[in-house]
């Protein structure tokens, strides 16, 4: 059960790698190259490795570059100004990070993107979550280990994550 859940936590990582492979494939054959220059002129090869950053720091990157979202009320209806545009706020943690942000961030930074450790709060029950630096959950908020990868011009194309043991699960 240890080799699986190894396996299954370095399978993002290996697709990632596998589509810069076959995108240097592609490259390589003349055909299929001048197509991808046709469709997409300023098209480049993703460099290796890919950058990695925590849910924290993303948070942190969206507000540092000036990318807000729509505030919510309590119910999860946006809320709107005194002219009926959707009041823009930066990000906190504990947000759901959008894909519209994730979009931006990634079009800004120009390469793909490993976001990693999502609040457990906004995830599924089952995902295993993180040691907390000091050890017990009351300590701050709880992080899953999880990732996605997100690449530019396209945004997220495909998250993975642990599963935390049936024991593990009984105790939350």
């Amino acid at each position: 059960m240890c080799d699986y859940s190894h396996a299954r936590s370095h399978h993002i990582l290996t697709r990632g790698y596998q589509i810069c492979e076959t995108v240097t494939r592609l490259l390589e054959n003349e055909t299929s190259a001048a197509l991808i220059k046709q469709l997409h002129p300023t098209f480049e090869a993703p460099a290796r490795p890919f950058l990695r950053l925590s849910y924290v720091d993303t948070i942190k990157w969206l507000n540092d570059h000036g990318i807000k979202h729509e505030a919510e009320d309590a119910n999860g209806d946006v809320i709107k100004d005194e002219h009926g545009n959707p009041k823009m706020v930066e990000h906190a943690i504990g947000d759901d990070i959008a894909e519209a942000a994730e979009r931006q961030m990634t079009d800004i930074i120009g390469a793909p993107v490993f976001l990693y450790g999502f609040p457990a709060e906004i995830k599924a029950f089952y995902m295993k979550k993180m040691p907390t630096q000091s050890g017990g959950e009351k300590d701050g908020p709880v992080f899953t280990e999880s990732c996605d990868l997100l690449m530019p011009g396209v945004g997220e194309i495909v998250g993975k994550w642990l599963t935390s043991s049936f024991r593990a699960r009984m105790r939350y």
